[in-house]
């Protein structure tokens, strides 16, 4: 199947509920999730890091693969 053609599929069939799950496969809580993008930021020293770089970069790299907008747009809210 083509690229473009995976993510629209893969998002119809997925089920609904969170994507990250921790070592005992409960959801991450906003505060785990805090905690280990400051730790993140500091071993990289990217004090300059924030969580936006990480929707940008996969709304722009998902668009150049061919992913239509639409598609793209949903997972971000």
């Amino acid at each position: 199947m083509p690229r473009k053609r995976r993510v629209p599929a893969y998002s119809l069939r997925k089920p609904a509920g969170p994507i990250f799950l921790n070592s005992n496969g409960k959801p991450w809580t906003k505060d785990s999730i805090n905690s280990a993008f400051c730790r993140l930021k500091k071993k990289t020293k990217m004090d300059s890091l924030c969580a936006y770089d990480f929707r940008h970069g996969f709304a722009t790299e998902t668009l150049k693969r061919g992913v239509d907008t639409t598609t793209v747009l949903s997972p971000l809210g």
